[in-house]
């Protein structure tokens, strides 16, 4: 009898220990790519930092697929499966509520549009380094740790929470970059209901692309307001139409989630995670 593994053939133990081992093999992967472009360019290193650190990810989950190949594993990112119109129609409407939430903060804000920042190219290798790495770490793995030897019902239920969750934790280290409390505490909600929304599809669809396309499009966006591109935001104190924004999104978020993990979907969602185990 084979000897189980503990981070992938045991589900909660293997889910919760992949997200600080992946904390740690990613960036340091991602340093050693970032030595060849850092010494022919020399600036902007930070820009190339968290683009290499992007693109570190997408490698180790090449690297994860290909590890697990003996038991057929189909990887991440093809969509098994996925084309549920409930799960597009959701990602569409909650990236317009995300518009619409930064259009009032720079009116309300700002005094008008004229002020949003427009993306760089450091702002969209952020956004890159952000969702790239944080669907890797949070979701890709973990989840489909969790999903593996055709899970019951409850499994999905606990993936979505433990991951979302610690997701969500995790913002709490903002205080150490001097973000205040209540900053820090707004912060750690709301990524904790986003971290559900993108958990939800991911279940649904068996793919991380959507996840990670609209985690990246959803900082590049936040970075268009000047306070969020420079991260002056830690620092200042939470506004009325800060809360009114997050709330909106938020909420439209968590409702699309529940609707996307209805129980009517879950043996969908089984048999999609049961295919790319190939059980």
């Amino acid at each position: 009898m084979n000897q189980k593994r503990p981070i992938v053939d045991r589900p909660y133990l293997g889910a919760i220990l992949s997200i600080p081992l992946l904390y740690i093999i990613i960036p340091t992967f991602a340093a050693f790519i970032t030595l060849i472009p850092e010494a022919i360019l020399g600036k902007e290193v930070q820009t190339i930092t968290t683009f290499c650190t992007a693109v570190a990810a997408l490698i180790f989950l090449l690297i994860y697929k290909r590890h697990l190949r003996r038991e057929k594993f189909k990887g991440v990112f093809s969509f098994t499966k996925a084309y549920k119109k409930d799960v597009f129609i959701a990602v569409f409407i909650a990236a317009i509520v995300d518009i619409l939430c930064l259009l009032f903060g720079a009116i309300v804000d700002l005094g008008g549009l004229d002020k949003l920042v427009a993306p760089t190219i450091t702002t969209i290798c952020f956004g890159l380094f952000a969702g790239v790495l944080e669907e890797t770490v949070f979701r890709a793995v973990p989840i489909s740790i969790m999903m593996k030897n055709n899970p019951d019902d409850k499994r999905i239920i606990h993936s979505v929470i433990l991951t979302s969750l610690i997701f969500g934790c995790v913002h709490f280290t903002n205080i150490g970059e001097g973000a205040l409390l209540s900053v820090t505490i707004t912060q750690v909600v709301f990524s904790l209901i986003v971290g559900i929304f993108w958990a939800a599809i991911y279940l649904r669809t068996g793919s991380i692309v959507l996840p990670m396309i609209y985690h990246v499009l959803h900082d590049i966006i936040n970075m268009m307001f000047p306070t969020n591109a420079t991260g002056a935001m830690l620092q200042e104190s939470v506004t009325v139409s800060d809360l009114i924004s997050d709330s909106a999104l938020g909420i439209t978020m968590l409702v699309l989630a529940l609707y996307m993990l209805r129980k009517v979907n879950f043996d969908d969602i089984k048999n999609t995670w049961a295919t790319i185990w190939n059980e």
